[in-house]
C-alpha cells in the first residue's frame, strides 16, 4: 500500500503538466485551483508514502524495537524492497519536507524583500493596496502580496503604454492581490524546491504559474472585445523584465504565448464532457490516496495494539 500511495502522489504531481492542453480549456481560475490542489495533495501523499516505507527501520534506529517489530509484522507486506529501500525512504522522508520548507521560506523572503519602502518612488493609495511607481525606464509591473499589498510599476511602463493599456495592467495586478496569488506561488516554490529535480513536477508548477497569469488576464479583460484587446496589446508592448518566479509579474516571457492566444479569443466555456475528461484522472488518483491512507490508518491502529505483544 505504501507503493500505491507513492505512485498516486507522483501521479498527482505530474498531472497538471500532463493535462495542460485539456486544462487550458477550463476557466483559468478553476484550472489554477485544480493544479494547486493536485500539487499539494500529491506532495503530501508522496511524503506520507516515504514515511510509511521508512517507519520500521527508523523506529529500530531510534531504539523503539517493540514498535518497530510490530510495524514490520503489519507493514512488511505493504513495503517493497529491503533495508536499502527502507534507508533510502528514510533519507527522502527527511529531505523532502526540509527542501519544501527551504523553497517556501525563499519564496516568502523574495516576496517580503520586494515590498517597496515609502521613500522610494511615487506612492498612491488604490483601493485596498498601494500603487508604487519606480523611477526606472525598464517596463515593469509586479504584484507584491502580504500584509501591505502593493502594485509596483515603473515610469518606463507608463511611457510605453496608452492610458487604457496601463489601466488594464493595473487591473491585472489587482486581480493577483484580490485572489491571493502570492500564496499559490509560495506553494509552487515549495514544490519546486522539494521535487523540482523531477522534470514533470517542474512542468506542473510552471502550468500553475501560467494559469495564475491567465486568471488575472481574464479578470482584467472580461468578455468585451475592447478590454481584451487592451490587455493583449499591453502584453505585446511590454518588454520582459527579469523578475523572480516567486512574484506575480505581468510580462513573464514563459507565459506570453499562451496568454496572447487566450486573449485573442473569448473566455473558455468548457462542456460537461470536457470537464469530466479533465477531472477523471484527478479523482482517480485522489481516490487512490484516500484508500491508501485509510488502509494505513487501520494498519497503524493494529501496530499500536500489537506493540506490547511483539518481541524486541
Amino acid at each position: 500500500m505504501g507503493l500505491v500511495l507513492l505512485l498516486a502522489g507522483v501521479t498527482l504531481l505530474a498531472l497538471p503538466g500532463a493535462a495542460r492542453r485539456l486544462g487550458q480549456r477550463l476557466q483559468p481560475a478553476e484550472w489554477a485551483r485544480l493544479s494547486l490542489i493536485s500539487l499539494v495533495v500529491g506532495a503530501v501523499a508522496a511524503e506520507a508514502a516515504l514515511v510509511l516505507m521508512a517507519a520500521p527501520t527508523a523506529l529500530r534506529a531510534a531504539g523503539v524495537h517493540m514498535l518497530a517489530a510490530a510495524c514490520e509484522r503489519v507493514l512488511r507486506p505493504l513495503t517493497p524492497g529491503g533495508p536499502g529501500t527502507a534507508w533510502a525512504s528514510t533519507a527522502a522522508a527527511i529531505l523532502v519536507p526540509a527542501l519544501a520548507a527551504v523553497g517556501a521560506v525563499r519564496a516568502r523572503r523574495t516576496q517580503r524583500h520586494s515590498h517597496i519602502e515609502p521613500w522610494l518612488g511615487r506612492h498612491a493609495s488604490r483601493g485596498d493596496h498601494d500603487l508604487v511607481v519606480l523611477p526606472t525606464a525598464t517596463p515593469l509591473a509586479v504584484a507584491v502580496g502580504g500584509a501591505h499589498p502593493q502594485i509596483v510599476i515603473s515610469e518606463g511602463l507608463e511611457e510605453a503604454l496608452s492610458p487604457g493599456e496601463l489601466e488594464a495592467v493595473l487591473r491585472h495586478e489587482a486581480a493577483h492581490l484580490t485572489h491571493s496569488h502570492h500564496r499559490y506561488l509560495l506553494c509552487a516554490g515549495a514544490v519546486d524546491q522539494a521535487f523540482g529535480w523531477i522534470p514533470f513536477a517542474r512542468r506542473s508548477t510552471k502550468v500553475l504559474r501560467v494559469a495564475l497569469e491567465r486568471w488575472a488576464d481574464e479578470a482584467a479583460a472580461g468578455t468585451a472585445p475592447g478590454p481584451r484587446a487592451e490587455v493583449r496589446s499591453a502584453l505585446l508592448e511590454v518588454t520582459r523584465a527579469l523578475v523572480d518566479p516567486a512574484l506575480a509579474t505581468f510580462s513573464a516571457a514563459e507565459t506570453l504565448i499562451e496568454r496572447l492566444d487566450a486573449l485573442d479569443g473569448t473566455p473558455p466555456r468548457p462542456s460537461i464532457l470536457h470537464r469530466a475528461a479533465v477531472y477523471c484522472p484527478y479523482l482517480a488518483s485522489g481516490a487512490a490516496v484516500v484508500v491508501a491512507l485509510g488502509f494505513w490508518v487501520g494498519q497503524a491502529q493494529a501496530v499500536v495494539a500489537m506493540a506490547g505483544r511483539c518481541p524486541a
